[in-house]
């Protein structure tokens, strides 16, 4: 097999990599644009008690503080299973996430001038002096320590242990003596970082639902948050356009979470019909999935048949009812959440969403093989995605392993034939060699 996905299984290296060159970037979006918004508000206050004027400045203290961030990329090498791993993913991404919503509806600012520095440790003060005064309560800092040392201290024993829990204590401190926060910043930093592991615990109920996740998820996850990061930079660059460059970010942000959590249902459709709410929300995206459809859509056969009464094929368009009716398809089964599909009144209608260009979760695949078998008995079946060339080929596949007996291997040059147009992705025989894999493992059970 190319891939265990397993989830006591070791992940890969691009996995680990994968998620940092995630979460990084989103860190920096996130960060960076909370403390550009909140720099347009006037009079922004400050809380910062009598006694904190006692505390002196260390300058020293500024390596264990800019240490974090070199822990920071190090803690996604140390989780020894892909759960642990998405768990430490999700928990950073939530504990980032949280903080900037509170950043921008309770802005503080730190209002202690900071002595000057000079000799080695000059330069990193320097570098701070890009990072405006705001994002304070609750110190990310504090947070992120939390859940970055956390990896270490566990997977560690006796002395280096307790070495690792001074370490992170002290980067925890050190906001206080290089004069970066004030002191309510960490008590509501450290409540971040209790409500990151009460949200995701290392076991038992997980209160945030951790989906199937794969490279491929991770990678389309990437992809769409450089477009997010290149619109919300615009927003800021072009004031006129403000609005629309936000939007457009913030659409494509939500987009890449989806993929970095797998979730599958980023829209909700009746009968075929988008809702006006997600419509709006993720239009960037739609709008491209419907102008790639409109391009593709007469230079492709809109069905094709695996058998007799199951076929394949890209989302209905207006004129789709004449082709359903002449091959007699009874039911739509509905793969693409991203786009709408005209659906006659007269046909039943599953809605059943797989992402586009990712590996879809095994028992995914597993409920649409049992939804076209549930739904063979009213007649013929058509499950379709945009186009008819990824997600329903591999149902299809799918279909064919689980009914008709086939291997991963062997499917894909029965799929070839029935659609010849399916490109050669590797990501599509990964996803057939899981579910095989499901197949077997059901069967030994």
């Amino acid at each position: 097999m190319l891939f265990n996905a397993a989830k006591d299984a070791p992940p890969i290296f691009k996995e680990r990599f994968l998620w940092l060159l995630l979460l990084a970037p989103f860190f920096f979006l996130l960060y960076g644009g909370a403390n550009q918004i909140v720099s347009h508000f006037k009079d922004v206050p400050s809380i910062a008690f009598g006694w904190e004027s006692q505390i002196p400045f260390i300058a020293e203290m500024i390596v264990p503080y800019m240490l974090l961030d070199l822990f920071f990329g190090l803690s996604f090498l140390i989780p020894k299973t892909r759960q642990t791993l998405q768990q430490h993913a999700v928990r950073l991404g939530f504990t980032i996430a949280i903080s900037m919503v509170i950043f921008i509806l309770y802005p503080l600012q730190f209002t202690f001038e900071k002595p000057e520095v000079i000799g080695w440790l000059a330069p990193l003060f320097e570098a701070l002096k890009n990072d405006l005064p705001y994002n304070q309560l609750p110190s990310l800092h504090v947070s992120l320590s939390m859940v970055v040392g956390y990896q270490f201290i566990q997977h560690s024993k006796g002395v280096i242990k307790v070495i690792y829990g001074l370490f992170f204590s002290s980067i925890i401190v050190s906001v206080l003596f290089v004069y970066q926060h004030h002191f309510i910043d960490i008590p509501s930093g450290v409540l971040i970082g209790f409500l990151a592991f009460f949200v995701i615990p290392k076991s038992g109920k997980q209160r945030l639902c951790l989906n199937f996740v794969s490279p491929k998820h991770i990678g389309m996850a990437i992809k769409y948050l450089i477009v997010a990061i290149i619109a919300i930079v615009c927003a800021f660059k072009f004031p006129k356009l403000c609005w629309l460059f936000a939007w457009l970010g913030l659409s494509m942000l939500l987009l890449s979470t989806a993929y970095a959590l797998g979730i599958n249902r980023i829209s909700h459709k009746k009968n075929g019909k988008l809702s006006y709410f997600f419509l709006i929300l993720f239009w960037p995206y739609f709008l491209g999935s419907f102008l790639t459809w409109k391009y593709w859509h007469n230079k492709l056969s809109s069905l094709k048949h695996v058998d007799d009464d199951l076929l394949i094929g890209m989302s209905l368009g207006r004129k789709s009812a004449i082709n359903l009716d002449s091959e007699n398809i009874k039911t739509v089964i509905d793969l693409a959440p991203e786009l709408n599909s005209h659906v006659p009144l007269d046909k039943h209608y599953y809605f059943l969403p797989l992402l586009d260009l990712s590996i879809p979760d095994p028992n995914c695949l597993m409920k649409v093989v049992e939804q076209i078998e549930q739904s063979k008995k009213h007649g013929k079946v058509l499950v379709h995605c945009k186009l008819g060339l990824s997600r329903s080929v591999m149902v299809a596949g799918a279909w064919l392993i689980a009914k008709k007996g086939f291997t991963a291997e062997k499917v894909w040059s029965e799929l070839k034939r029935i659609q010849p147009r399916c490109p050669d992705r590797t990501y599509m025989l990964i996803a057939l060699q899981l579910f095989e894999a499901k197949m077997k493992d059901e069967l030994r059970s």
